[in-house]
């Protein structure tokens, strides 16, 4: 062990959900052969025994191995278990700088690293990406556990967009070809002037204008000069209104106000005659396939309808406080919901004979379920509004800034992945200008964004508190947007256009967006402005495809639709 603890000063614990999200917790790396994790307040990482109920009193521990930089994560006996990179640890399995561990089926989740990191030292785990999806992150219930979001929380550089020299060497060399050829052009009329100059001297100097005119050519150059597409510019005006946003719910039942569960049941697996849980779906009356729900105290196997860790991206948009962000960040439970890894391979029942019975096997959770729109609950239909999302917390951090602000959802757009949110602060604070140009966008047009995405590597800082009652130290994150540029390449409507029963132009069943071509930032960015060459937020940035070459974005007039008349003035 001699060389590790000669590179390696301390074991770091970076929460990613739970009670402990978005903390760093830092340990000796010299003085501890081993880290133990539970409710107990003699484990080295404690939980908090209400918030995180999921975890054991004795879940887990990280020991070290035999050899320098080996290290194996081992289940104490959990009642929840224990997962590394969404796989289940039966007993001990190698862990690697990097790699995530999860306590629970629905239990907090946190990356395991080293302080510095050595040279070879990388996590275990493959990047998935899913075809198509929101580019927030959500992880149910503090878990990120889907078969795709799981690996995109992971803080992996990200390919840059074009650089400041770059663009400039771009422009200066455009510029200086241009240059060549216009004195090109006007030497060569120089030189027909020459030779003509004594057969038509005197209409040329009848004349009181001449061929080549600098000042035209100036002016010329200054309109060229203007029409560029200046980022750096943008993004420094609008830097400051770029906000992060840190968000966690839960489904309720409105009578009671109980937290709604997703009911399991343990079975006996017929492969290995070994008891194993599996998740249970039904269908409902329109015969489409939902979770099995019910309330938290007449569930005796499940796991909630929640999401804790979330992040993504918000923008100012006047002085007094108001932002502008996707419905699927901060009103999650509107939204598609991404099941944990332990509901797949789940189980249907059907109603038989005056009873509940196991029938055949559910391999993939429905994947478009939306929380808020289930139609079930206790196996039996719902009426009215029974069920709502409640945010347990929703905070706003401003660029630079390790101060969290408690938001208040203002509105949710009924039709379009749009809401608003509002904090109080003293002062007025910077917005963006914004723009309806739907009727002008066109296939072509440069774009920025201005976002966090979650690949992006953290910035972060620790505080020691000066508070007599509070003296435990922080590690906060401390948010740093990012610039990335691209172009509209398709503009997606959802209407068709019709004249004597004849449809005009083409729509589609996805929605009113557009498709963005070019270096796309993907997970993380959702609720970020899209800015057009003059500084102007024309659309809000809501998802990606693939590997995040292709995005979407929300057209900024269904943003304006929920801001009102009386706020127009804020808008160019």
């Amino acid at each position: 062990m001699k060389n590790d603890k000669n590179t390696v000063k301390h074991f770091v614990i970076k929460h990613l959900s739970g009670s402990k999200a978005n903390q760093h917790e830092k340990f000796e790396f010299g003085k501890h052969k081993e880290l133990t994790f539970g409710r107990e307040e003699s484990n080295n990482v404690y939980f908090d025994p209400e918030k995180d109920s999921m975890v054991s009193r004795q879940h887990a521990k990280i020991v070290k191995g035999e050899k320098p930089l080996e290290f194996y994560v081992e289940d104490l006996g959990s009642l929840n278990g224990l997962y590394l990179n969404d796989e289940k640890v039966e007993g001990r399995k190698q862990i690697s700088a990097g790699d995530k561990v999860k306590l629970g089926l629905k239990g907090p989740e946190f990356v395991f690293d080293l302080d510095p990191r050595p040279a070879g030292a990388a996590a275990t785990r493959l990047m998935n990406v899913a075809a198509s999806k929101p580019t927030v992150e959500l992880d149910a219930a503090g878990d990120t556990g889907s078969e795709s979001d799981e690996a995109e929380n992971e803080k992996a550089p990200v390919k840059e967009s074009i650089g400041k020299q770059t663009f400039e060497r771009a422009i200066s060399t455009e510029r200086k070809r241009s240059a060549r050829t216009m004195v090109a052009a006007a030497a060569a009329v120089l030189i027909v002037l020459t030779a003509l100059g004594f057969t038509f001297k005197d209409q040329l100097f009848k004349s009181e204008t001449t061929i080549v005119n600098p000042v035209e050519y100036r002016e010329r150059e200054i309109i060229q000069t203007t029409d560029a597409f200046d980022t750096q510019a943008i993004a420094r005006a609008n830097t400051d209104a770029i906000v992060y946003i840190e968000v966690g719910y839960k489904l309720i039942h409105t009578t009671t106000g109980d937290d709604v569960y997703h009911e399991y049941m343990t079975i006996e697996d017929p492969n290995t005659g070994q008891p194993r849980t599996v998740a249970l779906y039904m269908e409902n009356a329109s015969g489409e396939i939902e979770p099995v729900l019910g309330l938290g105290r007449n569930v005796q196997v499940g796991a909630p309808i929640a999401m804790g860790g979330g992040g993504g991206t918000g923008f100012v948009v006047d002085n007094t406080g108001f932002i502008l962000t996707n419905r699927h960040i901060v009103a999650a439970w509107q939204t598609s919901y991404t099941f944990p890894q332990d509901a797949y391979n789940g189980r249907m029942i059907r109603f038989q004979n005056g009873e509940w019975v196991l029938a055949e096997e559910v391999a993939t959770p429905p994947q478009n379920w939306v929380p808020y729109n289930s139609e079930m609950l206790g196996r039996r239909p719902l009426s009215g509004k029974v069920l709502e999302g409640q945010n347990m917390y929703l905070d706003v951090a401003f660029p630079n800034s390790d101060l969290r602000t408690p938001a208040n959802v203002v509105r949710i757009s009924n039709t379009h992945d749009v809401a608003m949110i509002k904090v109080t602060v003293p002062g007025e604070l910077v917005h963006v200008t914004m723009k309806d140009a739907t009727s002008d966008i066109e296939p072509g047009l440069p774009i920025m964004i201005m976002g966090y995405p979650q690949l992006a590597p953290d910035v972060v800082v620790g505080r020691a508190s000066a508070d007599y009652f509070n003296r435990a130290t922080r590690v906060v994150t401390v948010p740093s947007p990012t610039v990335n540029t691209g172009t509209i390449g398709r503009v997606i409507t959802a209407t068709a256009h019709t004249q004597d029963n004849m449809v005009q132009d083409y729509f589609s069943v996805m929605g009113d967006y557009y498709q963005l071509s070019g270096s796309t930032p993907g997970p993380g960015n959702s609720g970020g402005p899209l800015f057009d060459k003059d500084g102007n937020v024309i659309g809000i940035y809501a998802a990606y495809m693939g590997t995040g070459t292709m995005g979407f974005a929300v057209p900024i007039k269904f943003g304006l639709d929920l801001m009102g008349p009386t706020r127009r003035s804020v808008i160019n």
